[in-house]
């Protein structure tokens, strides 16, 4: 026999449908292939799908996050020559009394351009902004070097009358 709902095969003397559970009351009995293939077009599988063990789930393609090219250049081609300007304001320090003037730039300069220098990598996955980086920390730690060497020297002329 037949289920009314579904078109599932089921033995006689059953009272629901093993496949959706609709009652029998109403049970088409068997027809040959040929009637039941003009009456019905579709007959619900007799087994549950399945997925097979090798199927693997659909899984999207990482994407690399959106940003301002533009933007991104700008912070990239920034970073670096407050690098480079981080260098030499250090280095010209080293000249007198110029480092009371130039070493709290230096020192700004350097901490701007890490910032700017970190977010292009961040944004870019680490592809741009190395070059601002480490222009900005050789900056960093020249302006500290000149900063240590005229305490030094301040200390030894001071200690020297």
């Amino acid at each position: 026999m037949f289920c009314e709902k579904c078109g599932y095969n089921f033995p006689e003397g059953v009272k629901f449908c093993p496949s959706c559970g609709y009652p029998v009351k109403d049970a088409v009995p068997y027809q040959d292939q040929q009637a039941q293939s003009q009456t019905r077009s579709y007959q619900a599988p007799q087994q549950p799908y399945s997925v097979s063990p090798q199927a693997q789930p659909y899984q999207i393609p990482p994407q690399q996050p959106y940003y301002d090219a533009k933007k991104i250049d700008n912070l990239d081609t920034a970073s670096f020559v407050l690098g480079i300007t981080s260098i030499l304001a250090s280095g010209l320090g080293l000249f007198g009394l110029l480092v009371i003037i130039l070493s709290p730039f230096a020192i700004t300069a350097s901490i701007v351009g890490l910032v700017f220098a970190v977010k292009v990598r961040k944004a870019t996955n680490n592809q741009k902004g190395l070059a601002g980086l480490i222009l900005n920390i050789i900056g960093l730690v020249c302006t500290a070097l000149v900063l240590m060497c005229c305490v030094a020297c301040l200390y030894v002329c001071g200690s020297m009358r």
